[in-house]
């Protein structure tokens, strides 16, 4: 008994999301989570110096590691509940878990650890960095490895209509023709 097609499948395992698509998707997270992180961080900055004395490394650790757990923060939450970050969104892509279900909260925290050692201060972004074109080569040749560690996996998204423009009024598809 076949019904109409579940727009939430995806393809087949076979048929995984271009490299080129999803570092799109990554920077555009950078740029919408990171800002968001960013602003939050100035917002917390009074909290922060309110607290009273404390050793000036710790201060520093404060306010180099918070913008990088706001965006962590962001990115999980974001594909815990919808399956894809917002830049994925944009980039017309979607995560998909084990029977094209959308990942679980623990899969989507193990797909985004990798994105941690970025709060450590000085060295934390690069070797966030450096991680990030492991993945990246790992993905143009297979599943990544956070791919294989929460068993999911990133697909261009079957939405009738492709990726859709940032604000566009009801999700108004992209043309790429401009």
């Amino acid at each position: 008994m076949s019904g109409p097609p579940n727009p939430h499948r995806g393809p087949p395992a076979g048929r995984p999301a271009p490299v080129r698509a999803r570092l799109r998707a990554f920077v555009l997270d950078l740029g919408t989570g990171g800002v968001a992180a960013i602003l939050a961080t100035a917002l917390l900055l009074p909290a922060i110096h309110g607290i009273g004395p404390m050793p000036p490394g710790l201060r520093l650790l404060l306010l180099t590691a918070a913008p990088q757990l706001l965006f962590f923060l962001h990115r999980w939450a974001a594909e815990a509940r919808y399956g894809r970050s917002p830049g994925k969104r944009m980039a017309g892509l979607r995560i998909l878990g084990p029977g094209g279900a959308p990942p679980s909260p623990g899969a989507a925290l193990r797909r985004n650890l990798w994105l941690l050692p970025a709060a450590l201060p000085f060295i934390g972004w690069a070797i966030t960095l450096g991680l990030g074109l492991l993945l990246m080569a790992q993905a143009a040749g297979g599943p990544a490895f956070v791919d294989r560690l929460s068993r999911t996996r990133v697909v261009p998204d079957p939405a009738p209509g492709g990726p859709t423009r940032l604000g566009a009024p009801g999700g108004a598809p992209l043309d790429d023709r401009r």
